[in-house]
């Protein structure tokens, strides 16, 4: 007799911390106005946690928590010049994880370092490269950043990885389905241009299902936790940056940074209302996609071929370099 079970085929793609890897990209880690100059704070980030600090020069680092001494939490700890001292022992450590000097005036052993993140600050927001050197720099907006009016909000959290968030992009039918955009469906799969690192395309949609105003959009998706939307609406210029962190595996802190130029308007406070205009669509996307992204089982499965340009995404995920040389460092 034929077998009348039914079984459900997938191609999994794998999740951040599944056998002890994450994948190699930038990590927002807080807020850059979180760090003050001369001030430490700490936060979980990939499977342990981190201290990022801010010298008195301005320039913020983000490195493991632990001190190698004993083992002390560097993030209760204090800013001395541009580096790090422990509260326990007095240890201090500069920018490249390495141990300056004891508090009791002992050599400091070679092996006394920490793990020193690349990072940078971009978005209003602090990031941290998974690695030693980064492999990419992140996607810059096309307007000079002197120019930019920015908002960029305290995070919220989701149960999920960030390059779930990243398949938005090349799952072009979410736009109409959950977004009520209207636009050509034809030729969407192919208005996809693929990176070694990422993808981007390019396309034009009215809103409220063509009630609402048109819009020429361009959507950059940079490793696998930065999407920067740049669009055009009325002839104004704005952006908005969705900046995604690993806080714990199977986890997301979602900044979301939003930008207007302010040398296209009259003055700063219409390009403050401007801002605040785009602010609130920008909410108002993100609320209509989170509770989706909050309770999603993400498992690739039934494709259809309106879903060619996401198969294509998924399988450079699958093959995105994974890696976690801070893992002895941060845990």
């Amino acid at each position: 007799m034929e077998d009348q079970s039914i079984q459900r085929h997938f191609n999994p793609v794998p999740h951040e911390g599944d056998d002890g890897l994450f994948r190699q990209t930038w990590y927002a880690v807080c807020r850059s106005g979180d760090v003050p100059i001369g001030g430490v704070i700490g936060r979980n980030f990939l499977d342990g946690r981190v201290a990022i600090f801010r010298g008195v020069d301005g320039r913020v680092q983000v490195v493991s928590a632990y001190c190698p001494h004993i083992g002390a939490d560097l993030s209760i700890g204090c800013v001395t010049g541009n580096s790090l001292r422990c509260a326990f022992h007095n240890w201090e450590f500069g920018r490249d994880g390495r141990c300056q000097r004891t508090g009791i005036g002992d050599p400091a052993p070679p092996t006394a370092r920490l793990f020193n993140f690349p990072t940078v600050e971009q978005y209003g927001v602090v990031w941290a490269f998974n690695g030693e050197e980064p492999l990419f720099e992140l996607a810059q907006p096309t307007r000079p950043w002197a120019n930019l009016l920015l908002d960029t909000a305290e995070p919220f959290r989701l149960a999920t990885d960030p390059w779930v968030i990243c398949c938005n992009t090349p799952d072009w039918s979410h736009f109409a389905t959950v977004h009520r955009f209207e636009f050509a469906r034809e030729g969407q799969n192919e208005s996809l241009r693929f990176e070694e690192f990422g993808v981007r395309r390019t396309f034009s949609a009215t809103l409220e299902r063509g009630s609402g105003p048109t819009i020429d959009f361009e959507v950059v998706v940079r490793g696998t936790n930065l999407v920067l939307i740049e669009g055009v609406i009325e002839g104004k210029w704005f952006a908005v940056a969705a900046c995604l962190g690993v806080p714990r595996p199977g986890t997301c802190d979602f900044f979301l940074a939003t930008m207007v130029d302010r040398t296209a308007e009259a003055g700063e406070a219409e390009a403050a209302a401007r801002l605040a205009e785009y602010v609130a669509i920008a909410n108002r996307m993100g609320a209509e996609d989170s509770p989706i992204w909050d309770t999603m089982h993400f498992k690739p499965g039934a494709l259809t071929k309106s879903d060619r340009a996401l198969a294509r995404y998924l399988d450079q995920l699958r093959g995105f370099p994974r890696a976690h040389p801070s893992a002895d460092f941060i845990n």
